[in-house]
């Protein structure tokens, strides 16, 4: 009786254990992935001014809102092909795929020439890397959250699913903050000309 105790308990802590490692790593891949979606609205003015150049600069803000409407859009899309291929191939690999999928567009968005050296191009290939980051980010919130779900205990799938809905808005609190203070850091000026490029750059390390 003691050993099936024992081996009962070994048991309890081995699932223990691993749902934990599923939600810590669900919640890391979600904070990643809504960091870099999260970046483009608080760079909205610098991104405008980058991609939308016009005298009317209440204009150039709208038309890059715009495009961070686009994203919101997609997002369905993303859930419902990354949801119907993690079926296939795996919640794991899909998560690990929408992840490193939004790093490589964000920090595409940082190398994008501006308005002033390649014309149209630019707001064009914003817009497409922007509908990525859209269907990426779909499609990594609803497996990180399936994930969990399905990994989790019958009696406690509620009590670890919702580490998902908090990994995100952690995610744009860590976005304003590191933006506010890399602002702060090398001022309004250095953020316009370089600075900016620099924060969705930082893409590139978090999502590896």
């Amino acid at each position: 009786m003691k050993q099936q105790a024992a081996s009962v308990a070994d048991t309890e802590q081995q699932d223990t254990d691993h749902i934990k490692k599923v939600v810590i790593g669900s919640a890391a891949g979600t904070i990643v992935e809504w960091f870099d979606f999260a970046l483009f609205g608080y760079m909205a003015m610098y991104i405008a001014h980058n991609f939308f150049p016009t005298t009317d600069k209440m204009a150039g803000l709208l038309a890059t809102f715009a495009v961070f409407l686009v994203s919101f859009i997609l997002r369905p899309v993303g859930g419902i092909y990354f949801g119907r291929l993690g079926d296939k191939l795996g919640r794991k690999k899909i998560l690990a795929l929408t992840v490193l999928l939004m790093s490589g567009s964000t920090a595409a968005i940082g190398l994008i020439p501006s308005y002033e050296s390649i014309g149209i191009w630019a707001p064009i290939l914003l817009i497409l890397i922007r509908c990525i980051q859209g269907i990426s980010a779909g499609g990594e919130y609803t497996g990180a959250t399936i994930y969990t779900v399905e990994h989790s205990p019958q009696n406690k799938r509620n009590s670890y699913s919702w580490a998902m809905s908090a990994a995100t808005y952690f995610a744009f609190a860590l976005a304003a903050g590191v933006s506010a203070g890399l602002i702060a850091l090398i001022g309004t000026e250095a953020m316009g000309e370089w600075g900016w490029r620099l924060i969705f750059l930082m893409a590139v390390p978090m999502g590896i």
